[in-house]
């Protein structure tokens, strides 16, 4: 077993959760979340791959935490899943690159077709194009943790952490009580816990 490199992907995961702890004080996050704040459509939570499981975990804890929220791919808008989509709604990317293929297509169809939804790509890659087409934020620091720095290890990690301090945020300012999450997860020990203390 290589001791080192276990060691070093933790190392590196730390580091990137580091330069969250950074990122979330800056003016391009604290825009992001004011705008989510005022925002009174859903949020869809939208990625390729391995990011598409960050998506809908986000989405549905959104969704627990009483925040409208949806999860849609890429490739399947481009099929025909645009239709769940309002014009009242906003997309969040996330994509390690910021050059995603199928999530550029889907962002330059949506500025084409319907421009009163606000787009928001979120990436780790710090020498990303310039001309990236909407409001973009990048992660700092992401190295993944495989021995040939390339398997998304870090940066869904980092997804996942940056797009959670969005969830609680918003949920809290929205007023979100432990009662409210047992009407939307009245199930398991949790569910069972908060009957219990409703009854109390």
């Amino acid at each position: 077993m290589n001791d080192q490199l276990i060691q070093l992907c933790i190392d590196k995961q730390i580091n990137a959760l580091t330069s969250i702890k950074s990122l979330v004080r800056t003016a391009k996050y604290r825009h992001l979340y004011k705008f989510l704040v005022k925002h009174e459509g859903r949020i869809f939570i939208s990625g390729v791959g391995k990011n598409s499981n960050i998506a809908t975990k986000i989405s549905e804890s959104m969704a627990s935490l009483g925040i409208k929220s949806g999860y849609i791919s890429p490739t399947n808008y481009l099929h025909g899943d645009g239709g769940f989509i309002e014009d009242n709604d906003c997309v969040i990317y996330i994509t390690r690159s910021g050059t995603t293929d199928e999530i550029l297509a889907m962002i330059d169809h949506i500025k084409e077709t319907r421009p009163t939804i606000v787009q928001f790509l979120l990436h780790c890659n710090e020498y990303a194009p310039t001309n990236i087409p909407i409001w973009n934020m990048c992660i700092p620091n992401v190295k993944e943790g495989d021995e040939n720095s390339l398997a998304p290890t870090t940066s869904t990690t980092a997804f996942l952490c940056l797009l959670d301090t969005l969830t609680i945020a918003l949920s809290a300012q929205k007023g979100f009580t432990r009662q409210k999450f047992l009407a939307t997860h009245p199930g398991g020990n949790l569910g069972k816990m908060l009957r219990e203390e409703k009854n109390v």
